[in-house]
């Protein structure tokens, strides 16, 4: 009844049996050494991701509240370092700063007419000094010749009297020469006198002129004190108009601007436009979540970015590497600054720098930090500590019971 069967069983030698198994056996040996012994790299994805150019992005401001007299803030705009922007009306302030001009201008022809006066009395003092011993040798040498001419006559008088004695003189001619001795005495008491107030005229001039020179340089002073001040307010004055006219800060192109027209009031602080510096080089700006990047993400290591306006299966990565990581998080993310090196792909074709060259400020996208390299068999076993602590209650996690935080620690242990 089973001639088939048993025919069949004679011919079946079971070798096809043993080579199916053999490489079972032999794709499950490869599985377990890739498994435990192969490494594959751990990658931490960013939140967020924002290409940025080197330079600092320079966000202009209202420095002052005003109105808006011409506004040239169009998007795209290249502009220079100084490049007026937006004029705010500046016509009050303009009235001040003429009014201190004008004050200060004539202040100045003030100035100069009492400094040339002081100058003349300055020469005259000079002069007044120079010539007082000139004088003082003047009139003693006027009582000298008085002295001179008293002794002549009083001469005279004696002769005259020894004539009388001998009868050859009348009285007359006695009483005329002691009339002429006594006014010869007299002129030499008289100029005498005038020699001792040649000093103290001389010092009382002397004293006049310097307190008419002490009070114009007093005038002088009061002048120039109006005139620092009126020179501080015309200063304050044109740094307060030059306020009013907003300038770029830096060279670059206008990223963004206010919505402005003729007549526009603007507040203090107002925001007006963005300006991007004219920077090819580029850096990427990325935000981590705290609890898996602090002490993972560290400068030096590698990363991939990938934009998300360009496709990476069509355009590839970017290629980069970290440079700066923070300490502190905040709002739970950490910042990350990373450095573009060059692009994974060979090909042209799907070449993102070649695509967007040069890159451009403000693209969005995502980074991936390669952070280390592990064999599967530990990302199984850290996935399964995550489920096992995921799946602790919560109540014996907030509690202080020691049990529950020693069953806790054995189960992930586990």
């Amino acid at each position: 009844m089973f001639t088939r069967s048993i025919r069949s069983l004679r011919t079946d030698s079971h070798r096809g049996s043993m080579f199916g198994l053999l490489a079972v056996m032999l794709l499950l040996g490869g599985w377990g050494a890739w498994f435990f012994l192969g490494s594959v790299t751990v990658y931490e994805a960013s939140a967020t991701a924002r290409l940025e150019t080197e330079h600092t992005i320079c966000q202009v401001q209202s420095p002052v509240s005003g109105r808006v007299l011409v506004a040239d803030v169009p998007i795209g705009r290249e502009v220079r370092a100084g490049d007026v922007l937006i004029e705010l009306d500046a016509a009050s302030l303009q009235y001040q700063l003429d009014e201190a001009s004008a004050r200060a201008a004539a202040i100045s022809e003030q100035i100069a007419l009492l400094r040339a006066e002081a100058k003349t009395h300055e020469q005259a003092l000079e002069q007044l000094r120079q010539t007082a011993p000139l004088r003082l040798d003047e009139a003693r040498a006027r009582v000298r010749e008085a002295e001179a001419a008293a002794r002549f006559a009083r001469e005279q008088l004696e002769q005259i009297e020894a004539l009388i004695r001998s009868g050859n003189a009348t009285e007359l001619e006695r009483r005329r020469a002691l009339a002429d001795a006594q006014q010869r005495d007299a002129a030499v008491e008289a100029l005498r006198l005038a020699a001792d107030r040649v000093m103290p005229e001389q010092a009382l001039a002397e004293a006049e002129r310097q307190a008419q020179l002490d009070q114009l340089t007093r005038e002088i002073a009061q002048l120039e004190s109006q005139q620092q001040a009126d020179v501080v307010m015309i200063a304050r004055l044109e740094h307060e108009i030059e306020r009013c006219r907003i300038r770029s800060p830096i060279d670059g192109r206008i990223g963004e601007a206010a919505h402005l027209h003729a007549d526009t009031v603007l507040d203090e602080g107002q925001w007006l436009a963005t300006i991007v510096p004219t920077s090819t080089a580029v850096r990427v700006h990325a935000a981590f979540p705290a609890a898996t990047a602090m002490g993972r993400i560290v400068p030096g290591q590698s990363a991939r970015i990938r934009l998300d306006g360009f496709p990476w299966s069509q355009y590839g990565t970017i290629s980069a590497v970290v440079e700066q990581v923070a300490g502190e998080s905040r709002d739970g993310l950490v910042r990350v600054e990373l450095a573009v090196t060059h692009n994974d792909d060979d090909d042209d074709d799907s070449d993102v720098l070649a695509g967007l060259e040069p890159l451009q400020h403000g693209l969005q996208g995502s980074v991936e930090v390669a952070v280390e390299q592990v064999s599967p068999a530990v990302l199984v076993l850290r996935a399964a500590g995550r489920r096992n602590v995921a799946s602790v209650p919560v109540a014996d996690a907030r509690s202080g019971d020691a049990n529950a935080i020693t069953h806790m620690s054995k189960r992930i242990d586990g």
